[in-house]
């Protein structure tokens, strides 16, 4: 068989991570708002930017909503690259949970991801997107990054997403869809990072690098 030389080139090292913190942590925040970082999240951003594990990334995307883009600018302006925009990997859109304190939001959303454990990805709230719309959504935009990265010849990228959408990717590539492992992936922090080696792979086998908490930003708060 001939190759295909036209065929778009998947990334060799894919890195996914969540935005740095809010300004306001103590609620809910969907694909509805468009908060931006708060102090700490603006030093995590500073550390984030440090990282000498990105010291090879050489795409940036976000998902456009302020706190991811926030959370990459000071990369961006270290390596001096482009940030591009992919709107596919926006949060989660949470209808009536907007807003809500996050230990009332947290206890109403365990009752969804209840559903989705047992199958029904169709389940949701009022207003809010379902797992099933969340992961048609992000795998599309999946597809987009590998086009970018083809027609760029980009080799590492990054993306900056955020949780909830983060994590139904992860599940999705990681357990085949099975939410019911949902619990296995843990909480994703803000800026914690993933690494996948090889993502034109069916299952991914990601390397976990952890958050900007494990360094010191003490001098950069």
């Amino acid at each position: 068989m001939i190759p295909d030389h036209t065929a778009p080139k998947l990334p060799h090292t894919l890195f996914l991570a969540r935005h740095a913190q809010s300004a306001d942590p103590t609620v809910f925040h969907g694909f509805e708002s468009d908060i931006h970082l708060g102090d700490l999240g603006l030093a995590q951003a500073l550390a984030f930017a440090n990282r000498p594990d990105l010291a090879e990334v050489d795409l940036l995307v976000s998902s456009g909503q302020r706190r991811s883009l926030q959370t990459l600018e000071p990369l961006a302006k270290k390596r001096g690259l482009e940030i591009h925009l992919i709107a596919g990997f926006h949060e989660r859109r949470v209808g009536v949970l907007q807003g809500t304190p996050v230990s009332c939001s947290a206890s109403l959303f365990s009752l969804t991801r209840r559903e989705w454990a047992l199958g029904n990805k169709d389940h949701t709230t009022e207003g809010a997107e379902s797992y099933s719309q969340v992961r048609n959504r992000v795998l599309g935009a999946m597809t987009q990054l590998l086009d970018l990265c083809h027609h760029l010849g980009a080799r590492k990228p990054l993306v900056v997403s955020h949780g909830l959408t983060l994590k139904i990717l992860l599940v999705e590539r990681l357990f085949g869809g099975d939410a019911s492992r949902w619990d296995e992936l843990g909480p994703i922090e803000n800026t914690s990072l993933w690494a996948i080696d090889h993502p034109r792979q069916s299952f991914w086998k990601p390397k976990v690098h952890g958050c900007v908490n494990h360094l010191d930003i003490t001098s950069l708060v």
